[in-house]
């Protein structure tokens, strides 16, 4: 992992995210020629994401790390993700929408002093299911990378 960014004599540049999405050591490398953006595991092109929360992932930093992406992509932009379909930059606008609705509502229950359970109960992420699936494990694993990330000594 480094946490700097840079280019080649190619002009493909590449650089870290420093959001904290799936790890702390999220990066992209960018191929301006081509308009390809490749982002490893910074976004998903199918399911829910995994978040290692224990070295650093959390669900703010998918929103913040997809925001990130965005300002790096264009429109016509082919955002290459580890898993999945090549995403356009409207897929990602939508995962912004969708990761910070669901940001939202957990970071509510947190501050109600919810667990984990609860929150997978409350079915934070209900209207997204049709489209991405089962959202019970990632609520888990989002509400426990909250928790994580805003406490980490607790």
């Amino acid at each position: 992992t480094f946490y700097d960014k840079g280019a080649l004599d190619s002009g493909i540049r590449y650089g870290y995210i420093p959001d904290a999405a799936h790890t702390d050591g999220d990066l992209y490398v960018y191929f301006p020629q081509q308009n390809v953006l490749a982002v490893g595991d910074a976004a998903y092109g199918e399911g829910w994401p995994f978040m290692d929360w224990w070295t650093g992932g959390w669900i703010g930093g998918i929103v913040g790390g997809l925001q990130r992406i965005l300002t790096i992509a264009n429109r016509d932009t082919k955002i290459v993700p580890a898993h999945g379909r090549v995403l356009t930059y409207a897929d990602i606008t939508s995962q912004v929408e969708m990761y910070g609705t669901i940001f939202d509502r957990l970071n509510q229950m947190l501050n109600k002093g919810r667990g984990p359970s609860e929150a997978v109960a409350a079915k934070p992420a209900k209207e997204f299911e049709d489209k991405m699936g089962n959202a019970d494990e990632f609520i888990r694993s989002a509400f426990e990378s909250q928790w994580a990330y805003l406490s980490p000594d607790a």
